[in-house]
């Protein structure tokens, strides 16, 4: 195991902790989101099982999805479903696909900035499986894959608004596996780790139960998010 994703699993872990100990404080909640998500990995790898060179690919990936959380606002759980697309740039790979993951997301209070600022700490740590195949006159294509994904900022929030900015990670490893028509098949394994820094707003009107979101990621994981969702 790389020492990279090894450090990976354990902020993740210690996320999951965290957020799960606190969970049991603030005001209960439940939101859905539908999220619609476009971006790049900078870096992953694949690794023929067979011998030949590591490739390092530039992934385009598209996502739709939808999001629902529970809990209070220190820490809430959260499962969800998604279609990707994924692209290799300048490559051949073109793979349409699925999936579904869950974990807990949360903006505690850290203090006051004014008698109407909150200043907060939000963070998210999930574990997503995915699946895509792509079908071809001249071969098959399989990609199978597990991500990690953590991020953690410092914002704050005034009537309604809330901007924040911080780090994000994104670590995935798994299977590629080409099946020619009438030839032998080539496996694949994955791996990408990736980091960006990320500026997220989101509004809700405190009377009103609906809410937006635009999310902005640049680094090695360079996605674009806008999500609509609704608190009851």
């Amino acid at each position: 195991m790389r020492k990279g994703t090894l450090w990976f699993g354990l902020f993740v872990s210690s996320l999951l902790v965290s957020g799960c100990a606190s969970s049991g404080h603030g005001n209960k909640a439940r939101d859905f989101e539908l999220y619609l998500e476009d971006g790049e990995l900078d870096s992953v790898e694949f690794d023929p099982d067979a011998s030949g060179p590591t490739v390092d690919s530039q992934i385009e990936r598209e996502r739709t999805g939808a999001r629902f959380a529970f809990g209070g606002e220190q820490a809430r759980g959260f499962f969800q479903v998604f279609a990707e697309e994924w692209s290799g740039k300048g490559s051949s790979l073109d793979l349409d696909g699925f999936g579904l993951g869950g974990g807990v997301k949360g903006a505690p209070s850290v203090g006051d900035a004014g008698p109407d600022v909150k200043l907060l700490i939000p963070f998210r740590a999930d574990l997503s499986f995915a699946y895509g195949v792509e079908e071809t006159t001249t071969a098959d294509y399989t990609l199978a894959y597990v991500e990690l994904h953590a991020d953690v900022g410092f914002g704050v929030e005034w009537m309604g608004i809330r901007p924040s900015a911080g780090v994000a990670l994104s670590s995935l490893s798994g299977a590629y596996r080409v099946d020619p028509v009438g030839g032998s098949d080539s496996d694949y394994d994955v791996a990408g780790s990736n980091i960006g820094f990320f500026f997220d707003i989101r509004y809700k009107h405190e009377e009103f139960p609906v809410y937006g979101h635009f999310r902005a990621l640049s680094g090695d994981y360079d996605v674009v998010t806008l999500g609509i969702g609704v608190n009851f």
